[in-house]
């Protein structure tokens, strides 16, 4: 298990009295050089009461008895002024344990007892906090930085395949009923998942996977899913490369100095980004405008819709 937790809500669980908060490109920026020491800035759930929070769980499942490894991809100032608390509950919500992380890696057992974990980023006199995820993976993972499906999902008689992509990993465990329908409407289904928060889906090994798959399975054209600003770049990028498929995909993008970042990290460079921003955003066909994904995100996950518009186009209303 791999699964990349970022900082997606403004207020939820988030210490937020007297601070200043910037949501920036990939990048949390936290600014409070009043908040007392041992407060928490942000905390994350496994298991949540919808009735009573209003929010989703933000933590994967875990083994219990299995060890883990925790990775903050966090700066503060001043230097080293945050740790992490990991509590552990039983199936009744009481607190079972509870581990403190000091170091921005670290590791942790999940105790045979722990039915839920939450994890709390606390205050060691810290002014600044730039923050931009943390990774959990298992202690043995030794998975690549990216989630491939290597067979197709639903096979159908269509030669068409649909390329799917997963804005984050986690969202194929928390929207786990909504990729299942997506599998069961669609057929022939292929996630390419983001895993590490870099634009993993755009890398040498993951272009090889995708062009050897149109390739090799002899298909006679393909269709591209993305909902965010790294799968909506990606199926730019692929279909400009491939030279066929339709997209559908929001209208959502970084821009292009983040991407040519993150290209970078990833060993890729393209000299046409900008070109690529442009085609996505006056691509009006076969789109939800971001007005729309910022009235229904809340409600319904964008990409049913866009799979939705896809059967209606395509002829097949389910």
């Amino acid at each position: 298990m791999r699964v990349v937790i970022k900082w997606k809500h403004f207020a939820q669980e988030m210490y937020s009295h007297g601070s200043k908060v910037d949501f920036q490109k990939q990048i949390i920026s936290f600014d409070n050089p009043l908040m007392p020491p041992s407060f928490e800035i942000k905390r994350w759930y496994s298991r949540t009461n919808f009735q009573a929070k209003r929010q989703t769980p933000t933590l994967p499942i875990m083994n219990r008895g299995e060890k883990y490894r925790l990775i903050v991809n966090a700066e503060s100032y001043p230097e080293n002024s945050f740790y992490i608390r990991v509590i552990f509950f039983n199936r009744f919500g009481k607190q079972v344990g509870f581990k403190f992380l000091k170091t921005k890696d670290a590791t942790f057992v999940y105790p045979k007892d722990a039915y839920s974990y939450e994890i709390a980023l606390l205050n060691a006199g810290c002014e600044k906090l730039e923050f931009q995820s943390m990774v959990l993976k298992s202690i043995d993972d030794t998975a690549d930085l990216f989630t491939l499906s290597a067979e197709k999902q639903n096979p159908s008689s269509d030669a068409k395949v649909n390329l799917v992509f997963v804005e984050e990993s986690e969202d194929l465990i928390y929207e786990k009923s909504m990729f299942s329908e997506v599998i069961n409407r669609l057929g022939d289904v292929v996630f390419i998942a983001d895993t590490d928060g870099e634009l993993s889906m755009l890398n040498q090994k993951t272009e090889k996977f995708i062009l050897d798959l149109i390739h090799n399975q002899g298909e006679d054209g393909v269709n591209f899913f993305s909902y965010g600003p790294k799968g909506n770049f990606a199926t730019r990028y692929y279909c400009e490369k491939l030279k066929q498929g339709q997209v559908f995909s929001g209208q959502e993008f970084y821009d292009a100095s983040t991407y040519h970042t993150l290209l970078s990290h990833q060993g890729m460079s393209v000299n046409y980004v900008e070109e690529l921003i442009k085609m996505g955003i006056g691509d009006h066909l076969n789109q939800l405008p971001n007005r729309d994904l910022a009235i229904v995100s809340s409600l319904v996950h964008p990409l049913h819709l866009l799979v939705q518009q896809f059967l209606e186009k395509d002829g097949h209303k389910k």
